[in-house]
């Protein structure tokens, strides 16, 4: 068993990374496989479909951020497909925001192909280890969480309530919210990540699950094409570093926001 230590937003995350520890992988294997479980076990607030920076710091080398920000879509499309397919809500959330939502609004996703690469280039065990926690929760369900309750209760109608099958990963039969606590239980997401645990972070970006983005983004105003997700690669980066109190601490870069404030 590795010895690391974890932290992550909620319990189900962190006993991936934990739980990868006891396989013998190293805290880039368990960072990996307890954002994996974030990506599937956080509705409103964590997707696999978004963008997501990897800062790392091996004893010895030079740290790293690895950049996996959504990149602007669109390559090979005529101008007047721009602009089109997205429109904005406003809600409570946050004492009131307004935001862009819809197939145009989305761009072509980095954080899994940031994760692949952290894995590749620092990890210790092999990918469908890391990948198997989110498996097994994709195929039996999960509990809620309260930071996704708490904002899916401003947001449930307006941003996810609008398109069929996401209105019915998160509300019951009686069409209310799934409450904090309550089972979620999202089809065919198990389907998704056993693809990604056999195949790599490249299933989203090549092969049928490309395919079948590039074709609902067509027919619904949305930009990626099968060539945005194909020529998508993360970037590495060199952090932001400061000393703190006598700690030397580094933190993503731009355009990353959280790591400057």
């Amino acid at each position: 068993m590795a010895r690391i230590a974890t932290a992550s937003s909620s319990e189900l995350a962190a006993a991936a990374a934990a739980r990868i520890a006891e396989e013998g992988g190293n805290a880039v294997d368990g960072a990996v496989a307890s954002a994996l479980v974030s990506m599937i076990t956080e509705p409103g607030v964590c997707a696999l479909g978004g963008g997501g920076f990897v800062t790392i710091w091996i004893p010895g080398a030079d740290p790293v951020t690895i950049d996996g920000y959504i990149e602007m879509p669109g390559r090979g499309l005529p101008h007047e497909r721009f602009g089109k397919g997205a429109f904005d809500v406003t809600m409570a959330y946050g004492g009131g925001i307004t935001t862009t939502i819809g197939h145009g609004s989305v761009g072509t996703p980095g954080a899994l192909a940031a994760l692949g690469l952290a894995s590749a280039r620092y990890g210790r065990i092999p990918w469908p280890l890391l990948v198997e926690p989110a498996c097994e929760l994709a195929r039996v369900g999960f509990p809620m969480s309260q930071p996704s309750a708490n904002y899916l209760r401003f947001s449930h109608e307006v941003v996810f309530g609008w398109q069929e099958p996401s209105r019915a990963a998160l509300h019951r039969e009686d069409g209310s919210l799934i409450p904090e606590g309550g089972l979620v239980h999202v089809a065919h997401r198990e389907d998704t990540f056993r693809a990604i645990a056999e195949q790599g972070p490249q299933a989203i970006y090549q092969g049928d699950i490309a395919r079948l983005i590039a074709a609902d983004m067509a027919a619904n105003g949305g930009l990626i094409t099968t060539e945005d997700l194909l020529e998508y690669r993360p970037l590495v980066r060199r952090p932001l570093e400061a000393v703190i109190n006598g700690w030397h601490i580094v933190t993503n870069p731009a355009p990353a926001i959280g790591g400057i404030t």
